[in-house]
């Protein structure tokens, strides 16, 4: 895929457009960044960077969504589920399609599924980076829960996940959502 890169203009070009908006966004400058997801000639990216601009357009227009108090609020929440759509389309099955995908059930009010998927993932995921999704998706599940009076799932306060790799250990306590290390 560098390879192809380096040879096609095109591809550098959009791939440099991705990248800048992803920055544009990290940086709270959102109203440049749409000028930019204009400019990007999607029929040109490989499939790796169809990916990337899947996941910069369903994060942008989901930081849109949670910082916007009018009605267009449900555009952009519109806007946010149809990337996470695309994402899944174009990801295969696995663990970073099931984080995905576990992110489209807590949105739609479905967190036991979701607690159901990601311990799943869990179970497979070990030390890796992908740990880290899926406990962000589990305490995003449980606090959905908890918010909305569904405790049939939650585990009691005794009840942790440890995972340790080096001297990094993350915890997460279901119960609380916090840990005293």
């Amino acid at each position: 895929m560098l390879i192809d890169s380096l040879h096609n203009p095109s591809y550098k070009k959009n791939d440099l457009r991705i990248a800048k908006t992803e920055v544009l966004g990290i940086m709270g400058l959102y109203n440049e960044v749409p000028e930019q997801l204009e400019q990007i000639q999607r029929e040109e990216l490989s499939p790796g960077s169809l990916l990337y601009y899947y996941y910069t357009c369903r994060t942008f227009y989901g930081w849109i969504a949670d910082y916007t108090q009018t009605e267009d609020r449900h555009k952009y929440i519109a806007q946010t589920n149809a990337y996470r759509d695309s994402i899944l389309s174009v990801t295969p099955d696995g663990t970073d399609h099931n984080i995905v995908l576990a992110d489209k059930l807590i949105v739609n009010g479905k967190p036991d599924e979701a607690i159901e998927l990601m311990n799943k993932e869990l179970e497979k995921a070990g030390n890796t980076e992908s740990s880290i999704y899926i406990l962000y998706n589990l305490s995003l599940a449980y606090a959905q829960k908890r918010r909305y009076g569904k405790t049939d799932l939650l585990p009691d306060s005794n009840s942790n996940r440890r995972f340790e790799s080096g001297e990094t250990r993350i915890s997460l306590v279901a119960e609380t959502g916090i840990d005293h290390v």
